[in-house]
């Protein structure tokens, strides 16, 4: 079938469309023709016989030329591609989504049995003459033809955004076609002709074709799915799998298909058999990309422009623009700012995106540094001077605020501030809010986040604290997709902002129209073009748009003159449901050296600069050609920075769809070049770049390296306090060093390097079941270490995971092994913290005469521990100081000495101002209530309590003081107050395994139930923790239960507290039981807790317990008895110096003398 004007050549280098005589582009001079395959001539397209040598021209146009239709052809008797069919991958391997095609003839063995081969050879070379000619009209490829079987894919050479829907057309046309021939061949036959058929769609590897033995160049599961579908496929049955009809079900009736008896094993596929194409089908949303003026976003515009109107007014304003990928989000900001006059606006801009989710505060560092002009290159010293000249005149309380930002940009140790993460978290909330307010008094300020949902949770959660907790007069615009964040306009709460949220959605016909004739630069579309989008195409944008270029770039769509035409048919198979097969097609057309180049750009990631790719290019000669051609397509678009040379994919979808068409082993070497160029280049400040050098190494070869850069990537989120992204680091790292298919050198020692430091961000999470798995998992590794170092930091981790687990009698054997091995090698940092994390063991077991000594051989130790450590001691050793100063401080509140819990809060709270830590401040707080407490002060705890809520930078420490907090309103008798705050301590313990303080909430969640009427539950609870504490070695935790439980039946024995006829009632048989023996289970349990206090020497329970009994004896006019209990514990109370307990016992005993 000759060539007509409506299947076009095409120059596969430009895409123009040339004259089929045509032996050269006229555009780019790129050759053009059918190649000779005896003595390689280039001919005309239109010879049948080679200008050069005679022979007769059979085989295909050379990879130069690409025919959208090829000629007709004779029926292959052999197994081999046909030669005019499209071609199979000749540029290597790569991944592809494609849909495969199996087609059987019904019957073929009986047919053999019955008539001559000769026969049977003529009647099939006829039916797959028909066959062959079908697939090649919806541009398959025909892998293989063997016997009565037709194996063609739809995808290879070229994606089609349609391919499930032309491999579908392609088989009906084909039942139809050999039913049809039945005619023909009647008096042979004794039934009709039919097929059988089985489709699927999905992954494949291409690969080289081998002509001499037949095989195709194409593995995957497709396959066989395909092949298995068509073994169920009965007699001119046409069967489907889930993808393919899911993607086609606007175009095809499906019906379920039931398994059969006979299916065997192949029962397990689903299929789904193809009943008829739909008369009128569903439409489908398509992408391709020409540019257009915008359309039909005038009211969104109006709702911009009138919120920069109260803007301009002083008034501070967020506006969330929400829409689906390629509705237009970016567009609608390109075109608002446009308006904008640049003099009287100061807009602030950084973007989110997909590679930098794992960086803390991206969309920050991108934003500043366009503020500052900061330049990929820039030195550190360049970077300190520009933030210093621009920030110069914003000072903050402690200097300018360039010296908080600067940690942004520069990691090395000797920043200008010097200050706790936590404690530069808060400084660079102030800084930012400052900066913005700085900004605004010089005209409207806005400040655009785009692509928020690929944002990393540090710039979430601060973008919510300063929309929440600050009145700024700045204009937020923020723009994200549904259902990829949790973070939207509902949850800004602050009345200050005039808060709006836009929802962007598909056009509605009609402005697609009116988008087409912008597209088109036109008035008069064909119409026939205008009814089928009208029919069949949705309103998005982006996909409009790349239907327009797609229908020009095929020659479908074509000027002539100063009006339009379409030339050929525009079926329902110029559309697809699937947005990345639209991609995928649009990348193929470039041809493979320019498709190539954009596969290694995005290895780089969605911004890539061209010196990178250069460096990593098999072809880096053509970057600059190819970079120019993307862009004119509009596939990539300027980066913007200034003096920067970055290219930006248009949307992610493109980069991620070219991307994914690579093999594993191509993205692995990619990503190990990218790698190594990036640490060459950025030597000199490799903190900056640990990131995307973890990212490229951690899919690259270089595994050791990977894990470097992990490991730097979380202490560098650590130094920021962005703890969720060190923690992601850290993990990463784990899982690479733990992968048994690819082997690290020395991996258990490294495993155990990465614990000890990871250690300290699942500490600062609280998660201590989590670490606690991960520890006990390599422990054989720890007890076999050369490394004593190593192995004494283990043992120091362990314990202290276990004595967060309660796991004491564990936790002490463990930390006193550690100490043994760090006084061995006279490691002061093993030594340190091993005594350390005894202090809260040793308190726990009741041992507090022994924690207090471990807490002094603690700071002798971590005296020396910065000498010995310096380039950790920083992040860590805050973490040490308050983690030995808050265990002793719990220590006294234990033995319920009030003084020394104030001096030790004083000293906190002097470290915390030194160090710049404020979680420091926040135990520092926590201290004095803890001494509130011990005094009898309640209310005075409460305040304290909430002051170090305040300071707090960490949920661990929140949980510390809300429970001192909820203890202290149940000593009230705040039973609301106290419930609530238990309620959340005890959620936040379950999650994250922080039992230290989990069991002791359940334990005061008795006590709740107890004054909630359910006096017999909570009774029988706290006897229970009582006697499991005592078992489990918790000493002082028995008394305090002990305590509770006299003070109860004191209550019930002096009829003291609201005991209401209900509450009898309800608990009846408790009260027929113990309410006369109240008093005798009171005064057990009052000297239970006396004497495990003197004991453990807890003095404050029992000068509590002492006041109490002697209360009991007084109510049983027993004053021989109690006189000498009340004096006791007033003596107590003013040796501990707690005031309120001991007026409370000396307006007692004057009572009573």
């Amino acid at each position: 079938m000759p060539r007509t004007d409506a299947y076009p050549m095409k120059c596969p280098v430009c895409h123009s469309v040339v004259d089929k005589d045509e032996t050269a582009c006229h555009v780019c001079g790129c050759r053009l023709g059918l190649l000779c395959d005896a003595c390689g001539t280039i001919n005309r397209s239109a010879s049948k016989f080679c200008n050069a040598c005679g022979r007769p021209l059979t085989g295909s146009p050379d990879p130069f030329s690409r025919p959208n239709r090829p000629v007709d052809h004779e029926y292959p008797t052999v197994s081999k591609v046909s030669p005019q069919s499209p071609r199979g991958p000749t540029g290597g391997s790569e991944r592809k989504q494609v849909t495969v095609l199996f087609s059987d003839l019904s019957g073929y063995t009986a047919l053999c049995e019955r008539l001559d081969p000769e026969d049977v050879r003529e009647m099939m070379s006829l039916i797959f003459k028909e066959i062959v000619g079908i697939i090649i009209r919806y541009e398959g490829y025909i892998d293989r033809i063997i016997g009565d079987e037709v194996l063609a894919v739809f995808g290879i050479p070229r994606i089609h955004e349609d391919d499930p829907i032309r491999a579908i057309r392609a088989a009906l046309d084909i039942h139809s076609t050999v039913s049809g021939m039945s005619e023909r061949f009647e008096r042979q036959l004794e039934g009709p002709l039919a097929m059988h058929s089985g489709i699927a769609t999905g992954l494949v590897v291409t690969g080289e074709i081998d002509l001499a033995t037949g095989r195709h160049g194409i593995t995957g599961e497709t396959v066989n799915r395909a092949s298995v579908l068509t073994t169920l496929a009965a007699s001119d049955e046409i069967l489907v799998g889930p993808g393919t009809m899911a993607l086609t079900s606007g175009f095809f009736l499906f019906e379920k298909r039931s398994p059969g008896a006979d299916d065997g094993n192949a029962d397990i596929i689903d299929a789904y058999r193809v009943r008829s194409a739909e008369k009128k089908p569903d439409k489908i949303r398509r992408l391709r990309g020409l540019r257009s003026r915008l359309i039909g976003r005038e009211a969104e515009m109006t709702a911009l422009r009138e919120a920069m109107a109260e803007a301009s007014r002083g008034r501070g304003c967020c506006v969330f623009i929400e829409g689906d990928a390629g509705t237009g989000k970016s567009r609608l900001i390109y075109e608002f700012k446009k308006k904008l006059v640049p003099k009287h606006v100061q807009w602030l801009q950084g973007n989110a995106y997909t590679f930098t989710q794992a960086m803390p505060y991206s969309p920050l560092i991108e934003l500043l540094g366009r503020a500052v002009d900061l330049r990929e290159g820039d030195s550190e010293t360049v970077v300190r001077q520009k933030l210093v000249e621009i920030l110069r005149p914003l000072e903050g309380e402690d200097g300018p605020i360039a010296h908080v930002l600067e940690r942004l940009f520069i990691h090395s140790r000797d920043n200008t501030i010097n200050i706790t993460p936590e404690a530069w978290k808060l400084k660079l909330r102030q800084a930012l809010i400052q900066l913005a307010i700085s900004y605004s008094q010089d005209g409207v300020t806005i400040i655009c986040i785009e692509d928020l949902h690929w944002a990393d949770p540090s710039t979430v959660d601060l973008l919510r604290m300063m929309l929440n907790n600050a009145a700024l007069p700045v204009f937020f615009l923020i723009s994200y997709r549904p259902g990829l964040l949790t973070f939207n306009h509902r949850q800004i709460t602050n009345p200050y902002y005039r808060n709006q949220y836009i929802l962007i959605e598909d056009l509605p016909p009609e402005k697609s129209e009116a988008m087409v004739r912008s597209l088109l630069q036109t008035e008069e579309v064909p119409r026939r073009l205008l009814a089928f989008i009208a029919d069949h195409l949705g309103g998005n944008p982006f996909f409009l748009e790349e239907l327009i270029n797609s229908l020009v770039d095929d020659g479908i769509l074509k000027k002539n003159g100063n009006r339009w035409q379409v030339r050929g048919i525009i079926g329902d198979t110029a559309f697809s449901s699937n947005i990345s097969s639209v991609i995928a097609a649009r990348l193929d057309s470039l041809g493979d050296a320019d498709k190539r180049i954009v596969q290694e750009a995005s290895a780089i990631g969605r911004r890539f600069s061209p010196a990178v790719l250069k460096r990593i290019s098999a072809n880096p000669k053509r970057i600059d050609g190819s970079v120019a051609l993307l862009k004119l397509l509009g596939l990539i678009f300027d980066g913007n920075d200034p003096g920067e040379d970055v290219y930006v994919f248009k949307h992610a979808l493109v980069q991620e769809v070219a991307y994914k068409s690579l093999l594993k082993r191509q993205r692995k070497n990619l990503h190990e070049r990218i790698g190594r160029v990036l640490e060459r280049q950025g030597a000199e400040r490799i903190d900056a770049l640990c990131e995307p050098l973890a990212f490229h190494f951690s899919n690259g070869h270089s595994l050791a390296k990977a894990v470097n850069y992990l490991k730097l990537s979380g202490r560098k989120g650590l130094k920021k306090y962005a703890v969720i992204e060190s923690h992601n680091y850290y993990e990463k790292a784990y899982q690479l060093l733990t992968d048994k298919a690819r082997p690290v050198d020395d991996a258990a020692s490294r495993i155990l390097e990465l614990l000890l430091e990871w250690f300290f961000v699942f500490h600062l999470r609280g998660h201590y079941g989590d670490v606690l798995t991960l520890l006990e998992r390599h422990e054989s590794s720890a007890m076999n270490s050369p490394d004593l170092q190593l192995k004494g930091m283990y043992f120091a981790c362990l314990g202290w995971a276990h004595q967060r687990r309660e796991h004491l009698d564990s936790s002490r054997r463990c930390l006193l092994e550690a100490i043994a091995i760090g006084e061995q090698i006279t490691s002061y940092k093993v030594i340190a913290y091993a005594n350390a994390c005894l202090i809260w063991t040793c308190t726990d077991l009741g041992r507090l005469d022994e924690a207090l000594v471990f807490a002094g051989k603690a700071e002798a130790a971590s005296r020396f521990f910065e000498s010995e450590d310096s380039s950790w001691f920083f992040e860590t050793g805050q973490n040490l100081v308050r983690f030995v100063l808050t265990g002793t401080a719990i220590a006294h509140w234990f033995r319920g000495d009030c003084r020394q819990c104030h001096k030790l809060g004083d000293r906190l709270l002097a470290y915390g101002e030194s160090a710049g830590d404020v979680n420091s401040l926040s135990e520092g707080h926590l201290a004095h209530g803890m001494g509130c407490f011990a005094a009898g002060d309640y209310r005075a705890a409460i305040e304290k309590c909430i002051t170090a809520i305040d300071n707090s930078g960490d949920p661990l420490f929140d949980v510390n003081a809300r429970f001192l907090m909820a203890y202290a309103h149940l000593s009230l008798g705040e039973v609301p107050q106290a419930e609530k705050k238990l309620q959340e301590i005890i959620t936040f313990c379950r999650q994250s395994g922080y039992e230290y303080i989990g069991t002791s909430a359940n334990a005061l969640a008795s006590v709740i139930a107890v004054a909630r009427g359910e006096i017999a539950t909570g009774v029988k609870t706290l006897k229970r923790h009582a006697g499991q504490h005592l078992a489990n070695g918790k000493i002082y935790h028995a008394q305090t239960f002990h305590y509770m439980l006299g003070s109860i039946f004191l209550q019930i024995a002096m009829r003291e507290g609201r005991l209401t006829p209900g509450m009898v009632l309800k608990n009846l048989s408790f009260f027929l039981v113990n309410l006369p023996r109240a008093a005798r289970h009171a005064e057990h349990h009052f000297k239970t807790a006396i004497r495990i206090a003197s004991q453990i020497n807890a003095m404050g329970i029992k000068g509590q317990a002492c006041l109490d009994l002697g209360r009991l004896y007084l109510s049983r006019k027993n004053h021989d008895l109690a006189l000498p209990l009340i004096k006791e514990s007033i003596a107590l109370f003013k040796q501990l110096g707690a005031d309120s307990h001991q007026q409370r016992a000396t307006a007692v005993l004057n009572t009573v003398e």
